[in-house]
């Protein structure tokens, strides 16, 4: 859905558009989110969203994948669109430190996740762990992900409540494989401790190289 909060063009109360009456074949051209009929075209930068959870014990994360070299990761960031209400911006900004091609990047929201993803004693498979974020998505939430303050990718539908909806993630995860989100099923994690001993690994795990320790 358009977006056109404080444009010229933009009508309340949802900030969207209208058009005039039309009684005759008419072809309209728009710029979505723009009152322009010059598009501006949105560089959809070197990251992607890669894997959302909303696991047992409070450990809830997003998981990204950067696809070329990024001098400075602080012009990215991402934003969680609770229940269905729309966006709420950008939330977190990405700290300032480089990153090569090919890096996969946890951002959680505490050290929970260590433990749940088993990586106690490093960064596992990743390439560059950050907790303490501001990650209190539910798995009925859409995430954002921003690119110079733009959003470029989105998980889910930011003005539905994902609950019932085919990209709930509640007590799961969802996880990208080749361009389409696969999912561990609504409340596969349910009481585990770790991913490994859940009916549902997170796809980034190997447990057969790092078993569940119970």
């Amino acid at each position: 859905k358009e977006d056109l909060s404080g444009q010229e063009c933009a009508v309340l109360p949802y900030w969207d558009r209208t058009i005039p009456e039309i009684s005759y074949d008419t072809t309209l051209f728009h710029c979505f989110g723009e009152c322009s009929a010059e598009c501006s075209a949105i560089d959809p930068g070197s990251m992607i969203l890669k894997g959302i959870m909303d696991m047992t014990l409070d450990a809830r994360g997003v998981h990204v994948y950067v696809t070329e070299y990024i001098d400075d990761l602080s012009i990215y960031g991402l934003g969680i669109a609770n229940n269905g209400g729309g966006s709420d911006g950008q939330e977190y900004t990405f700290p300032s430190v480089s990153v090569d091609a090919g890096s996969n990047i946890l951002i959680g929201n505490n050290s929970n996740m260590y433990s749940y993803l088993q990586i106690d004693d490093g960064l596992g498979p990743f390439d560059f762990i950050e907790m303490g974020a501001p990650m209190n998505m539910n798995g009925n939430d859409a995430i954002e992900l921003f690119y110079n303050g733009n959003v470029v990718e989105v998980f889910g539908d930011i003005y539905a409540d994902g609950t019932g909806e085919d990209w709930e993630y509640t007590d799961s995860w969802a996880f990208k494989i080749n361009d389409q989100w696969t999912y561990g099923g609504v409340n596969c994690a349910d009481n585990s401790t770790t991913t490994c001993n859940s009916s549902c690994p997170y796809p980034f795990i190997n447990c057969s190289v790092n078993p569940d320790p119970n």
